[in-house]
């Protein structure tokens, strides 16, 4: 029965490490935010979670309002086409 235990809990384990969601090159090749704003850069479950796709970590910034949203992606593998108006942003100053 302990084996049993051990064995089913390694395995939910690996299970649940090894399941990376990192997206291929065609599906985030170019991300964009509304005129004006930059990207930032941040880590949203923690610094011990660093694999996943961009979008898990770059999102938009106005310097303005203070506001982050998230960006369109786009990529030659999917239909998402940029909102009008829309550009590539720099990424945000430091200061």
């Amino acid at each position: 029965m302990k084996l049993l235990i051990s064995t089913v809990l390694a395995l939910s384990l690996s299970i649940s490490t090894t399941a990376v969601a990192v997206l291929p090159p065609g599906y985030e090749d170019h991300m964009w935010c509304p005129p004006g704003e930059c990207k930032i850069y941040s880590i949203p479950f923690g610094d011990d979670y660093s694999d996943g796709p961009s979008s898990s970590f770059y999102f938009c910034y106005n310097s303005l309002t203070e506001e982050v949203t998230d960006g369109v992606w786009t990529g030659s593998l999917t239909d998402v086409q940029q909102p009008k108006g829309w550009e590539k942003p720099e990424l945000c100053s430091k200061e």
